[in-house]
């Protein structure tokens, strides 16, 4: 059992893993999926370096996935607000009509 923990400490990763665990973070985060042991699993069981991939994975893959809805989102309110050339509307003869220029 010592023995177990003591390997359990220095084992991580794969690459390919942690690439999939950051791109479906926000959904492990909310509880939908899971991939393997969960953050309070691998403490328990001694897995330090896992248990600190894990967390890190699962902070940026959310921040990413934030950031990437932030970016959309703000990309099309632009879009939607931008008038188009037939939208704008010259209103300099209405102003100095009602005396608002001179």
């Amino acid at each position: 059992m010592q023995n177990n923990l003591e390997q359990n400490k220095s084992e991580g990763y794969s690459k390919l893993r942690m690439l999939y665990i950051f791109a479906i973070a926000p959904f492990i985060l909310v509880g939908k999926w899971t991939v393997g042991k969960d953050l309070i699993e691998l403490r328990n069981e001694n897995f330090k370096l896992k248990f600190k991939q894990r967390l890190i994975l699962l902070l940026t893959g959310a921040l990413f996935w934030i950031g990437i809805f932030l970016y959309g989102f703000n990309t099309s309110e632009k879009e939607r607000l931008k008038l188009s050339p037939e939208d704008e509307i010259e209103i300099s003869d209405w102003k100095k009509k009602h005396g608002y220029e001179k």
